[in-house]
């Protein structure tokens, strides 16, 4: 068994040789193929007759001069045609503008597993949904794709992707719509990730989907919970929910550029409920204006980037709401902020409290009817408190 081959830079590249051993199994790697001269030495590394490799990976080096000529290398990807037998394959940094046509038609029906990576002057996908086998499907880094459409399926494939389980797309940098034909009958797993031009609305049949993760999207990106089944597990922009109905019962909530939780509420409403929103216990919140509303089951809080705050809490009452679970509190990146609580003191229940560059933080919380800030004894106004660490981290420049 050969498991990796690397072409050498001289003239012989050593493919001829390779072609020569007829019995290779198992996975082989082939790798620096921007060092073959002539396309038809493929032909001679006779892929076509190896039945007994499962798996085929070829790879060009990803950092490559932009002013070679690499027009050559589809002929050259042609000529690799693989065994109809192969089970996995993968096509790393591949310089030409379009896919092998043994890409084009289902050649490969054994093919269970396809990564496509890197691959930045292809401007399109083959229709990868006629590979009836095919159930694992990784797309990431084709700098040139702009649109997905019914093409990917296959026109006129009956059943497209009717094996697929698992897909993957992950640094599409240019990709702006997605319309597909609407297949993903028993897609599991959806992973979209750095796609920050992708919008529109995504594909609304997913019947057996079990988890979906999607981050680092266009805001614009409109994603149905309804076409998503009962107990799809959610991971949307750091946040972490599980799918109940219509809605999403969010175990952690990480929420970023919005002026204040109520607008948060407003823009979700159609898709999450005040009942979803219940059981949130980490929540992370960046940018916002004012906290006007919390939720009670809350045990870790991160609020970072708020330029404007000059109070963690400054509601019409002022003092900081009841939350019996709260156990870490983290404040960050908040210039203005004087104390974290307008009137009252802190809940009690936090056993780690962390600021960092709130330059202008004063004191913790401010003194309310001539009661000190402190954790003292003070009639009515003593409280114990389960704070055992507390870090204050200030940076001047």
């Amino acid at each position: 068994m050969l498991s990796d081959f690397i072409v050498g830079e001289d003239c012989c590249s050593g493919l001829k040789e390779l072609g020569s051993l007829s019995y290779l199994r198992g996975t082989l790697s082939i790798s620096k193929l921007e060092n073959v001269i002539v396309p038809e030495d493929a032909r001679g590394l006779n892929l076509s007759d190896k039945r007994n490799l499962d798996g085929l990976s070829l790879g060009w080096s990803e950092h490559i001069d932009d002013s070679k000529d690499r027009t050559s290398e589809k002929e050259f990807l042609n000529l690799l045609q693989p065994h109809k037998v192969l089970k996995e394959l993968t096509i790393r940094c591949y310089g030409g503008t379009e896919f092998p046509t043994w890409l084009n038609r289902p050649s490969l029906p054994n093919l269970v597993l396809l990564t496509i990576e890197n691959c930045k002057k292809c401007t399109s996908l083959p229709p990868l949904g006629k590979l009836p086998s095919l159930r694992f499907l990784s797309i990431a880094g084709m700098a040139s794709v702009k649109s997905m459409g019914p093409e990917v399926c296959g026109d006129g494939s009956s059943q497209p992707f009717k094996s697929l389980e698992t897909l993957n797309f992950k640094n599409m940098v240019e990709w702006e719509n997605w319309s597909p034909c609407e297949a993903f009958s028993n897609l599991r797993e959806l992973s979209i990730k750095n796609c920050p031009k992708l919008s529109g609305n995504l594909p609304n049949h997913f019947p057996s989907l079990e988890n979906v993760e999607i981050d680092g999207c266009c805001p614009k990106l409109v994603v149905s919970v309804s076409s998503f089944p009962d107990r799809c597990k959610i991971k949307f922009e750091g946040s972490e929910g599980v799918v109940c109905g219509r809605e999403v019962d969010f175990s952690s909530l990480n929420l970023k550029h919005l002026s204040t939780i109520s607008e948060f509420e407003s823009q979700m409403k159609v898709l999450i409920t005040m009942g979803g929103l219940a059981n949130v216990q980490n929540l992370e919140v960046y940018g916002f204006k004012e906290l006007t509303h919390l939720w009670s089951n809350v045990q870790k809080l991160v609020v970072q980037g708020c330029m404007e705050l000059t109070h963690l809490w400054s509601n019409a009452v002022g003092s900081f709401p009841h939350l019996p679970s709260l156990r870490y509190l983290v404040v960050s990146g908040c210039p203005k902020l004087v104390s974290l609580v307008a009137k009252g003191q802190l809940p009690p229940t936090p056993k780690e409290l962390h600021i960092r560059d709130c330059k202008n933080i004063q004191i913790l919380v401010e003194e309310e009817d001539d009661t000190a800030n402190s954790c003292g004894s003070n009639g009515d106004n003593t409280r114990s408190h389960d704070l055992q660490d507390l870090y204050i981290y200030i940076m001047y420049i």
